[in-house]
């Protein structure tokens, strides 16, 4: 009976998994090319919340290229920080961005801030393409266990878009650790 409660224990909490999603701003669709939100804090799809300290745009990609399948992006030149609606922890794997600066190399400034209070940050370098193009920024493993991620200053304006995340909610995290607890509890009684 023991490994029976046992083997069943793994299998539920087996399938209790974290979520990559990406968030894409595509709710926000359509827009005319450039449209302004107000400052302050707006949710979007799945689940995460966007703060800005200053102007941030709707922007669609008829300008841009290596965003094809996207039609919706923000375009901001102030801090812009993400957040878990929940306020749960995540992940930071990747996000696209294109600079507006043409014809220069600019840099975004990511800072990220831990569950234990710690801060990451990483500054990030455009390339120089002479047109405005997305690239894919891949993120290592340093921006794990994050409650919140920041993204300032840019000496140009930034488009930003596909935020990839990986986050685990709260409630499944805590009915995972209810269960586990439960079923220790239940093969110490039956020892006893």
């Amino acid at each position: 009976m023991k490994n029976l409660i046992a083997a069943v224990l793994l299998l539920v909490c087996g399938t209790v998994q974290a979520a990559i999603v990406t968030i894409d701003f595509e709710e926000f669709a359509p827009v005319s090319v450039l449209e302004p939100t107000p400052v302050g804090s707006f949710e979007v799809e799945p689940w995460f919340l966007v703060s800005t300290t200053g102007n941030l745009f709707w922007f669609d990609d008829s300008c841009c290229t290596g965003n094809e399948d996207s039609y919706v992006q923000i375009l901001f030149s102030a801090d812009v920080t993400v957040t878990h609606a929940q306020g749960n922890q995540f992940d930071l794997l990747s996000f696209d961005m294109a600079f507006n600066g043409i014809n220069a190399d600019e840099s975004l400034l990511l800072t990220g801030q831990k569950s234990d209070g710690s801060t990451v940050e990483s500054w990030i370098t455009g390339i120089e393409t002479g047109s405005f193009t997305f690239e894919t920024i891949l993120l290592s493993s340093q921006f794990e266990n994050l409650v919140s991620i920041t993204f300032s200053d840019s000496s140009a304006a930034v488009q930003l878009d596909n935020i990839t995340v990986n986050a685990v909610p709260i409630p499944a995290a805590v009915w995972l650790f209810g269960s586990g607890l439960v079923g220790l509890g239940f093969l110490r009684r039956k020892k006893s």
